[in-house]
């Protein structure tokens, strides 16, 4: 059963799950339209027609209006079911026999619904609260229980439902259902006390129960005792030949890690200050925070300010005094800030006296203070997962209204009578919280959605477009930047897809948070699209090229997403769309300020400053280069698939190896490997060195075996390693297009068939050449000499440069003869090079150790540590 829209009287849809309950949110929605008497009672349709013909004009009115009431009825009862169960009922004329079809399928007759009513009976009175099942959960599930026997005709009395309640409870409960038992009357008992009373007393049980697999983070309390941190106190064993015979057997330690290199735990040993790694550590797990015992003793954490700096504590050689208890803090079940300060234990105190700045620093800090990480360690991002749990917190009611604001201003819809010729497409609320790259939240962001799935094509909508730029016009242009020294900027379009205009005939249900009272059965008539549906990014780009061409820009013939405007005078500005995010750069400061103002005047924007996040791709600008990463993505990737902390490798792939598609190893789960190689496949846009390894497990997604699975691992492992590798842009250098190409000549294993490979260091070979000539002839900076090419083959340069014909040169197709036409051309120059130098040879094979980094330094991956000036991304 689910709904197609947020309204509180909404046709639901049935697919042949609940019957019962689906039947009675349907009764309620006819009778709501005055229709249940028809379909109940129904009529005889060929006798009212015949009424009709015979009947005076008054009379046939009034039998028009019952006939057209009854079509509504059918018409509700059918939109109520799928299309799979549609054909069921096609044939039937009347509400009344469209009712019953599904009544007998679904419920039966009588015999039937005894059978069916002496199961649940049976399930009723065997139903007990399982110990570890919160009384939320077996509520609804006893409760579903009882409406189920409800609609068979099953009276249950509330004296029976009481008793039912209380002798169902586990053994934890007993006290309490003790005291109501003997100090209440069971028989004039409301069930509602009876709930209030035990959900009271399942509140009291769960401040005191302690459950160590729900702690919300760890902390420290300074008195003179031994060490225990994170939860778990590591105790490690010595060998004998290093203790006395009377000395303890192990060492109380503080777990602070995992080995980076090796494997084992790292401890600290506070007797001797000393790290220690070790794999034969026990943890003591059992021990919780003494809430009642540290109450006399004020715990004060200091909670940092987003544009505070903090110098590191200078008395490092001071002792160490840490609690031997374990400071861990339930799961709360309000805010923490708000359970903190109710308890009353520690103190939140803010270090800054002024308030913080609207204006946001981005630039990442070479040194993090021990604060940030305390703050940033012991924050849960929680999102509402529908719109009951958004309007609890005041933050997302906030940005629920802003979204409903933003749809009014643009004048999106205008609320209707619903048709009954059009589908009416429902619509949700999308909640994400935004985060910082320091993983700070930077704001609640609520998106209201039609659900688009539902749409057919031809019928609802013809043409769709979404409009995004390629990755590598991106990296063009901040390869451009770099060298002409430009900074990039960016701007964020708030609700882009609500400033198109819509030229299709499209409705939507009214949403929850805005249901205008009294008109709930009407619909929203859409003027421009809301996020979802099919034809919202085709509309919103028809908008915003619009506004280009008007404002003297000129769209790209090579790229559709990207716009350049030039002035004899002041320099050239430079635009890339994707979607809703706009990077731009150019020479002229006042050329860069006037595009920013005029854009903010005609639409609602977010002026973002510095270009810092895009795509999920962090970008670092420094005076000596602009540093392109995905840290963050892929510290997710290696924690989703479990391999946090592993042993990294230096090599993405083992030298020479070579997969096969029958290679004799057990078959994979292929959803999981798809996962990986997918994951692996975006990290490329700025990791280049694991292009050959993901495009070669990407040959094997419909297949996957063990090894090909571990092969995959194997790549993640060598991103674990290498978390902080990016590709630097150096600034200042001339922007010369050249590019290197190579091939692996027949390297698979199962068709033979060759790997090539080509890098521009700008940012097949030929074609690429071309395309980006033709992009930086847009941006101004046109190749007048061909592109060198360099190859390590000399016989194809000899063929492409000479046009003899020989035995072999005429296995080659005509198509491929366009390079022999762009080398005549002058558009690209085939130069040999050694194969030491061939950075191309990365792409096209598994290498060794050595030549792997050779060229991946070669390629420009490098880790930001090792640039000039290193901050920390």
């Amino acid at each position: 059963m689910a709904g197609s829209g947020a309204a509180e009287l909404r046709t639901p849809v049935f697919n042949g799950e609940n019957y019962e309950f689906c039947s009675i949110r349907m009764k309620t929605i006819l009778k709501s339209h005055g229709l249940w008497d028809l379909v109940e009672n129904g009529l005889n349709d060929s006798n009212m027609k015949k009424e009709k013909e015979e009947a005076a004009d008054t009379e046939k009115s009034m039998v028009a209006q019952i006939l057209m009431k009854d079509a509504h009825a059918l018409g509700l009862i059918q939109s109520a079911v799928s299309d799979q169960l549609f054909p069921r009922i096609v044939n039937e004329e009347t509400s009344k026999g469209a009712w019953d079809i599904l009544k007998v399928e679904f419920r039966g007759d009588k015999q039937v619904g005894n059978v069916k009513l002496q199961g649940l009976r049976r399930e009723f009175e065997y139903s007990r609260m399982k110990d570890s099942e919160s009384l939320s959960i077996y509520l609804v599930r006893l409760f579903n229980m009882m409406n189920q026997m409800k609609s068979y005709g099953e009276e249950l009395s509330r004296e029976r439902i009481v008793q039912k309640l209380l002798f169902s409870l586990p053994k934890s409960y007993d006290s309490i259902c003790s005291v109501i038992e003997h100090s209440k009357d069971l028989e004039t008992l409301e069930v509602q006390e009876v709930v209030a009373s035990l959900k009271s007393f399942e509140l009291r049980l769960d401040r005191h129960t302690e459950n160590s697999s729900e702690r919300a983070f760890a902390s420290l309390n300074v008195e003179e005792k031994k060490p225990k941190a994170e939860s778990l106190s590591g105790n490690q064993n010595f060998q004998k030949t290093l203790r006395h015979k009377l000395e303890e057997n192990s060492h109380k330690c503080i777990f602070v890690g995992y080995g980076l290199c090796e494997k084992g735990y790292r401890l600290f040993d506070p007797s001797n200050r000393k790290i220690i790694l070790s794999r034969d550590v026990k943890f003591d797990e059992e021990s919780l925070w003494k809430w009642e015992n540290a109450r006399e003793e004020e715990m004060t954490v200091l909670v940092p300010t987003r544009n505070q700096d903090y110098a590191l504590n200078p008395d490092l050689n001071a002792p160490l005094q840490i609690h031997e208890e374990v400071i861990a803090l339930e799961e709360p079940s309000q805010s923490l800030d708000t359970q903190i300060q109710a308890d009353g234990d520690p103190t939140l105190q803010d270090e800054s006296t002024e308030g913080s700045s609207q204006v946001y620093d981005h630039t990442p800090k070479k040194w993090k203070s021990i604060n940030d990480i305390m703050a940033q360690c012991n924050m849960w991002i929680m999102e509402p997962e529908n719109f009951e749990e958004a309007d609890l917190d005041e933050s997302w009611r906030r940005a629920m209204e802003a979204e409903l604001e933003m749809i009014e201003k643009n004048n999106t819809w205008q609320l209707v009578e619903r048709p009954f010729n059009k589908p009416v497409i429902g619509v949700k609320w999308v909640y994400k919280t935004k985060l910082n790259l320091d993983g700070t939240v930077q704001k609640n962001k609520a998106r209201l959605v039609a659900k688009g799935y539902s749409q057919k094509p031809g019928i609802d909508y013809n043409e769709t477009f979404a409009p995004v730029a390629r990755l590598d016009t991106i990296r063009t242009l901040i390869a451009l930047a770099a060298q002409k020294e430009w900074h990039l900027y960016q701007l964020d379009v708030k609700s882009a897809f609500l400033n198109g205009v819509l030229k299709e005939e499209v409705y939507v249900e009214q949403t929850q948070g805005s249901m205008k009272k009294n008109e709930e059965i009407k619909v929203y008539k859409l003027n421009k699209p809301l996020y979802g549906l099919k034809q919202a990014p085709r509309a919103w780009y028809d908008e915003i090229d619009s506004y280009f061409n008007k404002a003297g820009f000129k769209k790209s013939p090579s790229e559709a997403t990207l716009y350049i405007k030039t002035d004899e005078g002041s320099g050239i500005l430079i635009v890339s769309l994707y979607v809703d995010d706009i990077v731009y750069t150019g020479s002229c400061v006042k050329m860069l300020e006037e595009f920013k103002n005029d854009m903010m005047k005609h639409y609602e924007m977010t002026d973002l400053g510095l270009l810092y996040h895009f795509l999920g791709m962090g970008v670092v600008q420094t005076d000596k280069y602009i540093f392109l990463h995905q840290k963050k993505y892929a510290m997710k990737v290696i924690e989703k698939f479990g391999l946090k902390g592993c042993k990294s490798v230096a090599t993405p792939l083992v030298a020479n190896e070579r997969l096969c598609k029958e290679d004799g190893s057990e078959m994979a789960d292929e959803s999981e490997y798809r996962q990986i190689v997918g994951s692996l496949l975006y990290l490329t846009a700025t990791r280049p060195d694991i292009m050959f390894a993901s495009s070669l497990l990407a040959r094997f997604m419909h297949n996957p075996t063990k090894k090909h699975i571990g092969t995959a691992k194997r790549v993640l492992r060598y991103v674990q390693g290498t978390l902080d590798y990016g590709v630097e842009f150096k600034k200042g250098k001339a922007a010369t297009l050249i590019g290197y190409c190579d091939s692996d000549w027949a390297g698979s294993e199962d068709d033979r068939r060759s790997t090539s490979g080509y890098v521009f260091t700008l940012g097949s070979t030929t074609s690429q050449a071309k395309w980006l000539r033709f992009i930086l002839e847009d941006f101004g900076e046109e190749q007048v000499e061909g592109t060198p090419i360099l190859c390590d083959n000399t016989s194809a340069i000899a063929m492409a440069k000479n046009p003899v014909f020989h035995q072999k040169s005429r296995h080659i197709s005509r198509k491929f003869h366009f390079i022999r036409e762009a080398i005549q051309a002058k558009e690209i120059e085939l130069i040999y090079c050694k194969s030491e130098d061939q950075i191309a040879d990365i792409l096209t094979k598994a290498l060794s150790k050595d030549r792997f980094v050779h060229l991946r330094n070669l390629l420009g991956v490098k880790s930001v540590k090792g640039l000039e000036g290193s901050v920390d991304v």
